[in-house]
Parts: structure tokens; sequence; C-alpha cells
């Protein structure tokens, strides 16, 4: 059965006989921050990057390797993201279809297949990226998007010295400006654009793109 990451670092937390008020006084995280990991409360940490440097200092205290959690907080905050989106399309009747995915390890769940606007997505973000490289995407404007073509085009803006990557491959960035054709995958095609200045502050944006290829009678 799987633990989350909340349910290992409470768990540990137990054992040594700590209470959060004590982990508080000894590391710059908010109490209500280590309350909301340990109940795996991602809407209310609101963003990704808080939830991995929150993660990152809870761990580091407890003495346990953040290397070892990465890929599992990565996988939990997607996982989050997916089930957000998937409500959102329910509840305003759309369509939404669902196929089945994998995740890294093995772990098999279903993939959102819908199409929804998501106003303000990029500046919700950016207000906790302060000092931050900034970057503004605009194409694709969804969170998530479904598609026939079998590619995507990525476009947008990138400001300050910064070095620009999309799922880890360099993009080069003219006149503030960027654009970067992707042929997709069957299925789900998770798409990360990364934005790093000089000090290496990075600025992480990710889209979700669902590819049914048309079936010719």
């Amino acid at each position: 059965m799987y633990t989350s990451i909340g349910e290992t670092l409470k768990s540990e937390r137990r054992a040594r006989q700590y209470n959060l008020d004590f982990i508080v006084e000894r590391i710059n995280v908010p109490l209500r921050a280590l309350e909301w990991i340990e109940e795996s409360n991602f809407k209310a940490i609101g963003s990704r990057l808080y939830f991995l440097r929150y993660v990152r200092a809870y761990t580091e205290f407890m003495g346990i390797s953040y290397e070892s959690v990465e890929s599992d907080c990565e996988r939990e905050w997607e996982l989050y993201t997916l089930k957000r989106a998937r409500a959102l399309g329910i509840r305003n009747g759309w369509e939404v279809q669902w196929s089945r995915f994998s995740f890294r390890y093995g772990f098999m769940a279903l993939v959102l297949g819908i199409s929804f606007v998501i106003a303000g997505y990029l500046s919700y973000q950016l207000k906790f990226l302060l000092g931050n490289p900034r970057l503004a995407l605009n194409s694709p404007s969804l969170l998530a998007t479904y598609t026939v073509l079998p590619f995507i085009d990525i476009a947008g803006n990138a400001y300050d010295d910064i070095r620009l990557s999309i799922n880890q491959r360099p993009v080069s960035v003219t006149d503030r400006a960027f654009q970067e054709r992707l042929y997709l995958s069957p299925g789900l095609n998770t798409i990360k654009i990364t934005a790093t200045n000089l000090r290496g502050s990075q600025t992480e944006d990710v889209r979700y793109v669902v590819y049914t290829p048309l079936i010719n009678n």
C-alpha cells in the first residue's frame, strides 16, 4: 500500500516524539505548512514550489535524504493537479475523457482528457516566484489541452538573462520570445517549461496535452 510523503514524515516525527512546534522553532517553515504536508492538503499549500521547498526543509531536519523522496513529491503534486482539473471540468459540465496512464514506478491511474481554460493561471503561479525568472507562456493557454494533432507549438516570452528548456531540452530565446514545436505521443504528454537565471533560481510552468489520433475508417 502506498504511503504518502506526509504520512511518512508524520510517522517519523511521532516515532521521535517531536511536536510540530518543536520543529517550527528550528526550520524556516510556517506551522500550518507542516500540518498541510502531513495531511497532504495540496490545495491549502497552493504552490508546487512551496510544497517542494517545505518538504525539503522538513525531510532534511528529520535526517531523511530529500533526493530519496523528490520523485514521490513530484508524482503526488502531479496527481493532485490532474484531480483538480477533473473536478473543475465536471463541475462546469464539460466533456472529460479519461484513459489509463502509468506513473513512475509502475503506478497506474486514470488520465485526464479535458479541454478547459484557467484564466490567470500563470499570474497565480508568479505571485509565489518574486525574484525568480519571469516566464510568460502564451501557447498552449490551457493547463490541460485535448488535441487530435500529432504536434503542439509551445510559445511565449522569457525575460531577463535566462536559460530556457522544454522537457530538459535547451530552447533559444530571441528578443524575449521563444517558439518550439513538440511532437506528441498518443495519450498524456506532460510538458515542463523551465527558465533558469544566472543565480540558478528557476521558474517552471507545466502543461498537459492529451493526444488522441484520428482513426480513419
